[in-house]
């Protein structure tokens, strides 16, 4: 890819990779194949502008790992370009929240779990979980407002703004798509709907996800949605078939940005060649509509949210949540108030959607027991605590029982 052979230049080219999955060990085929990576993109496009990592850049976000990681990228700074990462459900989950930020932050410089940066013109957005969720990201409403207002700096309507987050979208991209895959829980944003919602109004979005480890050039591989033109990113680590499975291998993404159009190009890193079954273009001469109010079958992943049927109870009466936006593990719990959770409390009682409905229904606490006094009812997301910072709530709810 040299930029002074006489042809048409792009305005700016980068690469992006998902899923490194560094571990401590330096022998590893995962770290391994990070070093091929970065080899074949330094030699491919030396003048690269930026690479971008899609999370799951560790394996379990442990220091070791990133020690090797660090190890990993020093080797190749002097001829890296800016290095971007964002974080994936690996880098955070199953541990302390407190200490995965900040080995992510020290260790990859980034200062936010979400920010943005422009380049030559172009503008970059990188969207990052605030959970410490097992799989799916969590987007705060925060997150989202900054979100819309960084959409919303883009008016020129010529341009294309690109849009970074692991976790992809629900029924888009390769391995989040349940019309073929059963029992699917590869896609992963809590707040699949208001993303998408949010997306419609700003349709020039080019938007790459992670997280599935799908080889390129599966089904998928890229959609073209009302609200965004969406990409699977493969995976630097190791792949996955729906064929065969889980497979060795290490892919990603070339990406050119021209006046007219944006090359987005498959590339096989341990080969150092080009995927022919993943090689697309994106035309940036056709008009695209803004949906504002967008609608479609899989608006069916929104916000968790709950509310108790009532804000006090009798002495045993039974207690109704209403819940909406949960997936997998959930659980709702009641706690004496005030309480910080964390592996050392225990529910007074405790349910999960999954036994009752998803991601939306009502649940029932019945015979619990409690006596009178001040109590929290509180959504859970995915998993029970495994330290005292795991950072998995979602919501509470004040109530009271009363001596009737």
């Amino acid at each position: 890819m040299d930029k002074d052979d006489g042809q048409e230049q792009p305005i700016v080219s980068f690469q992006v990779i998902t899923d490194m999955h560094i571990t401590g060990d330096s022998q590893h085929a995962h770290n391994q194949n990070v070093r091929a990576v970065l080899r074949d993109i330094t030699a491919t496009d030396p003048n690269s502008d930026a690479l971008i990592m899609l999370g799951d850049n560790t394996d379990s976000g442990r220091e070791e790992e990133y020690w090797e990681f660090e190890r990993i990228f020093r080797a190749y700074e002097a001829v890296l370009p800016a290095t971007y990462f964002i974080q994936g459900n690996h880098d955070v989950r199953w541990g302390d929240w407190t200490l995965h930020a900040e080995r992510f932050k020290t260790y990859t410089k980034m200062t936010s779990h979400y920010y943005d940066v422009w380049i030559k013109g172009i503008h970059f957005i990188f969207l990052g979980t605030e959970r410490g969720l097992k799989d799916y990201s969590y987007l705060s409403k925060l997150q989202l407002q900054w979100l819309e207002e960084k959409l919303e700096e883009d008016q020129s309507g010529d341009k294309p703004v690109f849009v970074f987050h692991h976790q992809p979208l629900k029924n888009t991209v390769a391995g989040a798509n349940e019309s073929y895959h059963e029992n699917n829980f590869w896609y992963g944003v809590r707040q699949d709907r208001e993303l998408k919602q949010l997306l419609a109004k700003h349709p020039r979005a080019i938007m790459f996800s992670g997280h599935t480890h799908w080889e390129l050039g599966s089904k998928d591989t890229m959609v073209e949605t009302p609200y965004a033109t969406l990409f699977h990113t493969g995976a630097a680590s190791y792949l996955w078939s729906e064929e065969h499975g889980h497979r060795s291998g290490s892919q990603g993404y070339f990406v050119e940005v021209y006046k007219d159009r944006v090359l987005v190009r498959g590339r096989d890193f341990l080969s150092s060649s080009w995927l022919a079954a993943a090689q697309f273009e994106v035309n940036l001469t056709m008009p695209r509509q803004v949906d504002e109010a967008h609608q479609e079958p899989d608006l069916t992943i929104s916000h968790p949210s709950f509310v108790l049927d009532k804000e006090m109870y009798k002495v045993g009466e039974s207690i109704q949540a209403t819940y909406s936006g949960s997936v997998w593990k959930d659980w709702i719990g009641i706690f004496p108030a005030g309480v910080k959770l964390g592996k050392s409390v225990s529910a007074l009682a405790m349910l999960k959607p999954c036994d009752f409905g998803q991601p939306d229904g009502h649940l029932l606490f019945e015979d619990i027991g409690l006596p009178s006094g001040e109590y929290e009812a509180i959504y859970v997301g995915e998993a029970e605590y495994r330290t005292e910072n795991d950072h998995l709530e979602l919501e509470r709810v004040k109530f009271k029982i009363v001596e009737g």
